[in-house]
């Protein structure tokens, strides 16, 4: 994970991590 996180952006790990989250708290922030 440690290797994919310094490869990939921070958003787009979180995105492979928890996609629902990203997802929704969007919508609550808003």
């Amino acid at each position: 994970l440690v290797k994919m996180r310094e490869i990939m952006p921070p958003k787009d790990w979180s995105k492979m991590q928890r996609p629902r989250e990203l997802e929704v708290e969007p919508l609550s922030l808003e």
